[in-house]
C-alpha cells in the first residue's frame, strides 16, 4: 500500500500519467554517516549502488580536517569527517549485501565529477605513527572483501583513480572505465609504496607492471584496458543508461549482469587518425620498458643504468623515467622493486599481509614526513631523503621491512 501511495503521489506531483505502463521510482539516497560522505541506494531488482560522495575533492577518502588531492600532492581543502568512518561504512554495506540473499549485484561509483576516488588524505594518514597502521588494516580488509566478494561487484571508474581508489576498483569482478579514466599509483614520491594489494596485479603484468609501480606513471583508458585494469569500456555519456539497466532489469545471475555490461561496452578507438583515439603511454615505449624493467633486471641500480643507456634510442622517455625514479625515495623504490618480485608467487592474502608490514614500518619513519612536507608545505619537490641515494640502500635494511609484525598487529583475514 505504501508503494502505491508513493507512486500516486509521484504521478500527481509531476502532472503525468502512467499511460498503461507502471511508473518506476528511483530509491532515495540514504546514508548512515552524518556527513553523508557514503551514500547508497537499494533497488527492487536486487541491485545496490554505493556512492563515494565527495565530488568537490575528487571523491577522496578522508582523515580528520584536511583533504589532499593525491594526484598532485599539493592541494589542500578543509573538510570535517573521518576516513575511518568511511572505510567502516563501506565494509559494513558490502558485508550486509554479501549476506542478504535478496541482493544480486553491487556497484561502487564516485559522485559525478572528475574522479572515481583519488585516494586518502596522506597528510593525516601519517599524522601519528599508529594512524597509518590502523587505517591500512581497515582498508586492506575492505579491499580483501572486494577481491573475494561472492556476488557480482562492479566498480565504475569515470575519472581519476589512484591510491586507495585503485584498491576499491581493481579488486572488483567488473571494472568499467570511461574515456575520462586516469590511473596512477604515485606513492614512491612521498616515501610510501604502491599498496592496497595492487602488487598482485602489477607483478603479473611483467615489465609494464614494474614500470608503473616504480615510476608512478599515469595512464589513461587505452593502457588501462590493454593491461586488463579495466574490464569494460563504456562511454561516460552512457553510464547513467547502463546503471538504469542494471537497476531495472533482471540481474539474478552473473550472466545477466554481463549481458547488460556488454550491451553498453565499446571498443577503445586506437586509430591514429581518429580524434577520439586514446593516447598510450605504454605502446610507444614498450621496447624500452621491456629492456629496463624486465624480469632479468636484478636491482634498482641496474635499472637506472639501463634507463640511462636507453637515452640514445628513446631520449624523452629516458629523461622522464629517470627523473621519476631519482626524485622518489630510494628506500620506497627499493621496497617496491622487491615487493613486486615477491608478489608474483604469492596469493592475495599474503600480499595484503606484506603490504601491512611494509606500510606500518614506512609510516613510522621520518622519510614519509619529509616527503609529505616537501609536497604539501615546501612544494618544491626537493625532499632530503635518508639515505639520499640508491647506492646507500642496503639489502639488510630492505629485508627488515618485510619481517613479520608482532602477532597483535598482523593482518587477520
Amino acid at each position: 500500500m505504501e508503494r502505491i501511495i508513493n507512486i500516486t503521489s509521484h504521478i500527481f506531483n509531476n502532472n503525468t500519467s502512467m499511460q498503461g505502463q507502471e511508473e518506476s521510482i528511483t530509491p532515495a539516497l540514504q546514508s548512515n554517516l552524518e556527513d553523508k560522505t557514503i551514500l547508497y541506494q537499494e533497488f527492487e531488482n536486487g541491485a545496490r549502488k554505493i556512492i563515494i560522495n565527495r565530488a568537490k575533492s575528487l571523491n577522496s577518502l578522508l582523515i580528520g580536517r584536511t583533504s589532499t588531492l593525491f594526484l598532485l600532492l599539493i592541494i589542500l581543502i578543509e573538510f570535517k569527517c573521518s576516513i575511518l568512518d568511511m572505510l567502516f561504512e563501506l565494509h559494513r554495506l558490502l558485508s550486509l549485501y554479501e549476506n542478504d540473499r535478496n541482493v544480486k549485484v553491487v556497484m561502487i561509483v564516485g559522485a559525478p565529477g572528475k574522479a572515481f576516488c583519488s585516494g586518502g588524505d596522506i597528510k593525516q594518514f601519517i599524522s601519528t605513527p599508529d594512524m597509518g597502521h590502523n587505517f591500512a588494516k581497515i582498508e586492506y580488509k575492505l579491499d580483501h572483501l572486494i577481491h573475494t566478494y561472492p556476488k557480482p561487484l562492479i566498480s565504475i571508474v569515470d575519472g581519476i583513480v589512484m591510491g586507495g581508489g585503485v584498491g576499491l576498483s581493481i579488486h572488483a569482478d567488473y571494472r568499467v572505465m570511461t574515456e575520462k579514466t586516469l590511473w596512477a599509483m604515485p606513492e614512491n614520491k612521498i616515501a610510501y609504496f604502491p599498496d592496497v594489494g595492487t602488487n598482485y596485479f602489477t607483478s603479473r603484468m611483467g615489465a609494464v607492471g614494474m614500470y608503473l609501480s616504480i615510476t608512478g606513471a599515469r595512464i589513461g583508458l587505452r593502457d588501462s584496458m590493454e593491461l586488463k585494469i579495466g574490464s569494460h569500456f563504456v562511454e561516460s555519456c552512457n553510464l547513467e543508461r547502463m546503471i538504469d539497466d542494471l537497476t531495472g532489469d533482471v540481474v539474478d545471475t552473473p550472466r545477466q549482469v554481463e549481458f547488460i555490461l556488454n550491451k553498453w561496452r565499446k571498443q577503445v578507438p586506437i586509430a591514429d587518425n581518429n580524434p577520439n583515439a586514446m593516447k598510450s603511454v605504454i605502446q610507444p615505449n614498450r621496447q624500452s620498458i621491456e629492456r629496463c624493467f624486465g624480469a632479468d633486471v636484478q636491482s634498482v641500480q641496474q635499472m637506472i643504468e639501463l634507463i640511462r643507456a636507453e637515452h640514445p634510442i628513446n631520449p624523452k622517455w629516458s629523461e622522464t623515467t629517470l627523473r621519476q625514479i631519482l626524485d622518489a625515495s630510494p628506500i620506497s623504490v627499493a621496497i617496491t622493486f622487491q615487493a613486486i618480485r615477491m608478489a608474483l608467487t604469492m596469493e592475495i592474502d599474503e600480499i595484503f599481509r606484506m603490504d601491512l608490514r611494509l606500510g606500518t614500518r614506512l609510516t613510522h619513519e621520518e622519510n614519509i614526513r619529509i616527503g609529505v612536507h616537501a609536497a604539501l608545505v615546501d612544494r618544491n619537490n626537493a625532499p632530503k631523503w635518508d639515505p639520499p641515494s640508491f647506492d646507500q640502500v642496503t639489502p639488510e635494511r630492505i629485508n627488515s621491512y618485510f619481517e613479520r609484525l608482532d602477532e597483535s598487529k598482523e593482518l587477520d583475514i
